[in-house]
């Protein structure tokens, strides 16, 4: 691991350390550097009329130019909303993004049959497809086959490869933390970066048990805040500056949506750190002894 890594440490895949906005950036549009997950594409008899969902979403659908009923906006759980408008032929013809406060983020507009799209106010032009599911999410696809899933918690999922043909998975949601996704040889993918709202992040490696052998936190420049490294997945020592540190006993998870989960050997108490940068941290009778806030994104 790391310095002494062990043969039984597994590399992902594919593995990079940081490719995750690459696709975004290409396929451009705020929204579009959001993602997604499980969803139905089925075709059903749409009606018009709005519906609510559980996780706080609503989805309207409304008759458009082409005489069918189609999803013409989505408001996401987190507040912000996207609005589409359909030609003749069934193309998604334009495509508003809008915050929570309903001010426009970016309007994009095709006029060759959903081919391209022109950002309305900066004259952008991206070359990409979108297909719109019956539940207000949409799929983008850039002329390369790299896609783009959003979901109506606000989140895209990015399905893409990077310049050298290696692929990537990542997972972008609205508060501006990022989760991408190692596969191993089990076949299971896991969290291999996780990328907090202020740009900082967390690599992961792990053992072929699925273990977690190491985690280091880095800046948003890439410079080493803390390595904790560990040869069985329980017995974890400090090796980010020497002399080594002390060693301690407990079990890291790290969920599939990134959050980092340890919990102490000893104490049973836990330290637990969602993507969007909060900790809250329990003692060993599950009471919470402290939260942070969840971090927010640089200014630009």
């Amino acid at each position: 691991m790391g310095r002494d890594r062990t043969p039984e440490v597994e590399k992902p895949k594919g593995d990079t350390t940081d490719a995750t906005t690459r696709f975004a950036d290409e396929v451009g549009d705020e929204r579009m550097k959001l993602a997604a997950a499980d969803r139905s594409t089925q075709e059903k008899d749409l009606k018009p009329g709005v519906v609510k969902n559980k996780d706080g979403s609503e989805v309207e659908y409304a008759k458009a130019a082409d005489g069918k009923v189609h999803p013409v906006r989505i408001k996401y759980s987190n507040g912000d909303s996207t609005q589409y408008e359909f030609d003749k032929d069934g193309n998604v013809s334009q495509l508003t993004n809008r915050r929570a406060d309903g001010t426009v983020k970016e309007r994009w507009i095709s006029t060759d049959g959903g081919k391209s799209y022109k950002e309305e106010r900066t004259g952008e032009v991206k070359e990409h497809s979108l297909k719109v599911n019956n539940d207000g999410t949409m799929r983008i696809t850039d002329r390369l086959g790299n896609t783009a899933d959003t979901a109506t918690d606000g989140s895209m999922l990015l399905n893409f490869k990077d310049a050298e043909g290696r692929p990537h998975k990542v997972r972008a949601n609205p508060d501006g933390s990022s989760v991408e996704y190692g596969k191993f040889s089990d076949g299971k993918e896991r969290p291999i970066i996780v990328r907090l709202p202020d740009g900082s992040y967390v690599e992961y490696g792990y053992l072929r048990n699925g273990n977690v052998a190491d985690a280091t936190t880095r800046t948003a420049w890439g410079a080493i805040v803390n390595r904790y490294e560990s040869r069985d997945g329980q017995r974890w020592v400090e090796t980010s500056s020497p002399p080594r540190g002390p060693e301690f006993n407990g079990k890291l998870e790290i969920r599939p949506d990134g959050t980092h989960y340890f919990t102490d050997a000893r104490t049973g108490g836990t330290w637990v750190r969602k993507p969007n940068g909060q900790i809250t941290i329990t003692d060993g009778s599950g009471k919470v002894v402290s939260q942070t806030p969840p971090l927010q994104p640089p200014r630009r």
